[in-house]
């Protein structure tokens, strides 16, 4: 691929994965509100928060390449996350933990998706935090298979694709340069 190719498509993923945050966490943010017990209650509070931390550090990626958010999909993904928020309290346990769950899988790809392109169009100072944010991913979509699969009604609706293991996020980029260290942005970029 092309190395415009490729920042072409950091950036159409940069911008979905920005707005698609805000959805997530308006969304969780309703989904905890209507959990009974204390500890599903702050997992998922904790859950929200990451997909904030998310939105920042994608904004961050953003304003260093110089590039806006798309309106069109802030308006889709708010509106999409306040719907879900306000279905969280009619759907009952089961159909919000099996959404979310069925998103995150995809979430999680994307991100590595993502630091592909990073990669391959040169901003390799971008790979880390997006692996870091993949692996955030898998974590929230394991998260909620194991809720899902404790449920009975598990064995009647069919179920996302399994995720591959978490290690595999980061196999790809060992060979090109050390990325084993903890997933951050420079200062410089959040500070922006």
């Amino acid at each position: 691929m092309k190395r415009q190719d490729s920042r072409k498509g950091l950036v159409k993923l940069l911008q979905l994965a920005y707005s698609a945050e805000m959805g997530a966490a308006l969304a969780y943010r309703g989904h905890w509100h209507s959990l009974v017990t204390a500890s599903e209650r702050a997992e998922v509070r904790h859950i929200e928060a990451e997909e904030w931390l998310h939105r920042r550090e994608v904004g961050a990626l953003l304003r260093d390449l110089a590039v806006h958010p798309r309106l069109s999909y802030e308006i889709k993904f708010f509106l999409i996350g306040s719907v879900l928020r306000g279905l969280c309290n009619l759907a009952g346990w089961f159909w919000p933990m099996y959404g979310a769950g069925r998103l995150e899988s995809r979430n999680y790809r994307e991100y590595a998706q993502a630091a592909d392109y990073a990669f391959e169009c040169g901003q390799t100072d971008y790979v880390n935090c997006l692996l870091g944010m993949a692996e955030t991913e898998w974590d929230h979509e394991c998260y909620f298979r194991g809720k899902v699969e404790s449920h009975l009604w598990h064995k009647f609706i069919p179920m996302w694709e399994e995720t591959a293991p978490k290690a595999s996020i980061r196999q790809n980029y060992r060979f090109h340069q050390n990325l084993s260290s903890p997933a951050s942005l420079p200062q410089s970029k959040l500070a922006a």
